[in-house]
Protein backbone atom coordinates (compact mmCIF):
# COMPACT_ATOMS: atom_id res chain seq x y z
CA UNK A 1 0.00 0.00 0.00
CA UNK A 2 1.73 3.46 -1.13
CA UNK A 3 1.89 5.84 1.59
CA UNK A 4 0.14 9.15 1.30
CA UNK A 5 0.90 12.94 0.21
CA UNK A 6 4.68 14.19 2.20
CA UNK A 7 3.59 15.62 5.71
CA UNK A 8 4.35 18.74 6.30
CA UNK A 9 7.50 20.20 6.78
CA UNK A 10 6.74 23.39 9.36
CA UNK A 11 9.64 25.36 8.15
CA UNK A 12 12.07 22.09 7.75
CA UNK A 13 14.20 21.43 4.82
CA UNK A 14 13.66 18.46 2.73
CA UNK A 15 16.46 16.52 0.96
CA UNK A 16 15.15 13.98 -1.06
CA UNK A 17 16.28 10.59 -2.22
CA UNK A 18 14.09 7.82 -4.70
CA UNK A 19 14.87 4.16 -5.10
CA UNK A 20 14.97 0.72 -4.66
CA UNK A 21 16.64 0.05 -1.19
CA UNK A 22 19.54 -1.96 -3.09
CA UNK A 23 23.37 -1.92 -2.48
CA UNK A 24 23.68 -0.49 -5.71
CA UNK A 25 21.54 2.59 -4.20
CA UNK A 26 24.23 3.67 -2.27
CA UNK A 27 22.02 4.73 0.85
CA UNK A 28 24.75 3.53 2.89
CA UNK A 29 26.76 5.99 2.05
CA UNK A 30 24.17 8.76 1.70
CA UNK A 31 23.02 8.37 5.25
CA UNK A 32 27.22 8.49 6.29
CA UNK A 33 27.53 11.26 4.25
CA UNK A 34 24.12 12.66 5.83
CA UNK A 35 25.24 12.31 9.62
CA UNK A 36 28.30 14.47 9.07
CA UNK A 37 26.07 17.40 8.01
CA UNK A 38 23.07 16.87 10.58
CA UNK A 39 24.56 19.05 13.09
CA UNK A 40 25.26 22.06 10.62
CA UNK A 41 22.19 21.90 9.43
CA UNK A 42 19.67 21.80 12.32
CA UNK A 43 16.40 22.56 9.84
CA UNK A 44 17.07 19.54 6.92
CA UNK A 45 15.81 15.68 6.97
CA UNK A 46 16.51 13.27 4.26
CA UNK A 47 13.97 11.35 3.14
CA UNK A 48 14.55 7.92 1.37
CA UNK A 49 11.35 6.83 -0.31
CA UNK A 50 11.15 3.39 -1.67
CA UNK A 51 11.02 -0.15 -0.58
CA UNK A 52 13.63 -3.35 -0.96
CA UNK A 53 15.93 -5.91 0.74
CA UNK A 54 18.41 -3.06 2.23
CA UNK A 55 15.71 -1.67 4.45
CA UNK A 56 16.65 -3.31 7.69
CA UNK A 57 19.94 -2.45 7.37
CA UNK A 58 19.27 0.81 6.75
CA UNK A 59 16.76 1.51 9.40
CA UNK A 60 20.12 -0.22 11.93
CA UNK A 61 22.22 2.33 10.50
CA UNK A 62 19.90 5.11 10.78
CA UNK A 63 19.70 4.12 14.50
CA UNK A 64 23.35 3.39 14.75
CA UNK A 65 24.30 7.03 13.35
CA UNK A 66 21.59 8.35 15.90
CA UNK A 67 19.90 9.55 12.95
CA UNK A 68 15.82 8.86 14.04
CA UNK A 69 13.65 12.01 13.79
CA UNK A 70 15.70 13.14 10.67
CA UNK A 71 15.37 10.42 8.51
CA UNK A 72 12.77 8.68 7.26
CA UNK A 73 11.87 5.91 5.51
CA UNK A 74 8.18 5.98 4.15
CA UNK A 75 8.13 2.92 1.97
CA UNK A 76 6.93 3.35 -1.56
CA UNK A 77 4.53 6.65 -2.89
CA UNK A 78 1.80 6.73 -4.88
CA UNK A 79 2.33 10.31 -6.01
CA UNK A 80 5.87 10.61 -6.41
CA UNK A 81 5.28 14.45 -8.13
CA UNK A 82 3.94 15.88 -5.03
CA UNK A 83 7.06 14.80 -3.19
CA UNK A 84 9.23 16.16 -5.56
CA UNK A 85 7.45 19.58 -5.37
CA UNK A 86 7.59 19.40 -1.32
CA UNK A 87 11.41 18.91 -1.57
CA UNK A 88 14.57 21.09 -1.32
CA UNK A 89 17.34 19.21 -3.02
CA UNK A 90 17.41 15.79 -4.60
CA UNK A 91 20.48 13.35 -4.20
CA UNK A 92 21.36 10.45 -6.24
CA UNK A 93 23.84 8.69 -4.29
CA UNK A 94 23.91 5.35 -6.81
CA UNK A 95 27.30 3.50 -7.50
CA UNK A 96 25.62 2.29 -11.05
CA UNK A 97 23.02 3.86 -12.51
CA UNK A 98 21.54 3.31 -16.30
CA UNK A 99 19.14 6.55 -17.08
CA UNK A 100 17.98 7.38 -13.92
CA UNK A 101 13.70 8.29 -13.95
CA UNK A 102 14.19 9.88 -10.90
CA UNK A 103 17.06 11.79 -11.81
CA UNK A 104 15.08 13.38 -14.68
CA UNK A 105 12.03 13.68 -12.98
CA UNK A 106 13.24 15.54 -10.23
CA UNK A 107 14.98 17.67 -12.48
CA UNK A 108 11.70 18.12 -14.43
CA UNK A 109 9.85 19.05 -11.28
CA UNK A 110 12.36 21.99 -10.77
CA UNK A 111 14.49 20.72 -8.10
CA UNK A 112 18.24 21.31 -7.51
CA UNK A 113 20.06 17.82 -7.72
CA UNK A 114 23.40 15.99 -6.96
CA UNK A 115 24.50 13.01 -8.04
CA UNK A 116 27.82 10.46 -7.63
CA UNK A 117 29.46 10.89 -11.35
CA UNK A 118 28.94 7.02 -11.59
CA UNK A 119 29.70 5.48 -14.88
CA UNK A 120 26.92 5.94 -16.65
CA UNK A 121 23.27 7.47 -16.12
CA UNK A 122 24.04 10.84 -13.98
CA UNK A 123 26.72 12.75 -16.60
CA UNK A 124 24.30 12.14 -19.40
CA UNK A 125 21.33 14.21 -17.81
CA UNK A 126 23.16 16.86 -15.72
CA UNK A 127 25.01 19.59 -17.26
CA UNK A 128 27.83 19.78 -13.94
CA UNK A 129 27.60 23.01 -12.55
CA UNK A 130 24.83 24.76 -15.14
CA UNK A 131 21.88 22.36 -13.27
CA UNK A 132 23.22 20.12 -11.23
CA UNK A 133 25.95 18.83 -9.53
CA UNK A 134 28.20 15.97 -10.29
CA UNK A 135 30.08 14.13 -7.30
CA UNK A 136 33.52 12.54 -7.30
CA UNK A 137 35.17 10.79 -6.34
CA UNK A 138 32.33 8.13 -6.86
CA UNK A 139 31.30 5.67 -3.65
CA UNK A 140 32.83 8.34 -1.61
CA UNK A 141 30.77 9.49 1.89
CA UNK A 142 32.87 12.32 2.80
CA UNK A 143 32.92 13.79 -0.71
CA UNK A 144 29.30 13.62 -1.10
CA UNK A 145 28.90 15.23 1.99
CA UNK A 146 30.88 18.16 0.67
CA UNK A 147 28.39 18.93 -2.26
CA UNK A 148 25.40 18.42 -0.54
CA UNK A 149 26.47 20.52 2.16
CA UNK A 150 27.46 23.23 0.17
CA UNK A 151 24.60 23.42 -1.81
CA UNK A 152 22.37 23.12 1.95
CA UNK A 153 24.24 25.98 2.46
CA UNK A 154 23.37 28.22 -0.14
CA UNK A 155 19.27 28.84 -1.50
CA UNK A 156 20.59 31.09 -4.18
CA UNK A 157 22.35 28.37 -6.14
CA UNK A 158 20.38 25.75 -4.90
CA UNK A 159 17.30 27.71 -7.18
CA UNK A 160 19.60 28.86 -9.75
CA UNK A 161 20.61 25.06 -10.39
CA UNK A 162 16.54 24.61 -9.99
CA UNK A 163 15.61 27.12 -12.95
CA UNK A 164 17.98 25.68 -15.31
CA UNK A 165 16.79 21.80 -14.31
CA UNK A 166 13.68 21.74 -15.68
CA UNK A 167 15.01 22.24 -19.30
CA UNK A 168 15.49 18.37 -18.81
CA UNK A 169 12.04 18.41 -20.31
CA UNK A 170 13.08 19.43 -23.36
CA UNK A 171 16.45 17.48 -23.42
CA UNK A 172 14.59 14.12 -22.57
CA UNK A 173 11.38 13.99 -24.66
CA UNK A 174 10.34 10.67 -25.50
CA UNK A 175 12.21 10.45 -28.99
CA UNK A 176 15.20 11.72 -27.68
CA UNK A 177 15.18 9.30 -24.83
CA UNK A 178 14.63 6.46 -27.13
CA UNK A 179 17.90 7.79 -29.53
CA UNK A 180 19.92 7.20 -25.89
CA UNK A 181 19.03 4.26 -24.61
CA UNK A 182 19.90 3.14 -28.63
CA UNK A 183 23.49 4.54 -27.87
CA UNK A 184 23.36 2.54 -24.66
CA UNK A 185 22.81 -0.40 -26.08
CA UNK A 186 25.02 -0.37 -29.12
CA UNK A 187 27.60 -2.95 -27.90
CA UNK A 188 30.27 -1.53 -30.36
Amino acid sequence: EPVGPPPPREGRKRLLAVGRLHPHKGFDMLLQAFAQLVHHFPNWDLVILGEGEERDSLETQVAALELEGRVTLPGRVGNLADWYADSDLYVLSSKVEGLSNTLIEAMASGLPVVAFDCETGPREIIRDGIDGVLVTPVEDPDALAAYLGDLMARPGWRETLARRAVDVRDRFCMPRIMALWDQLFEFR
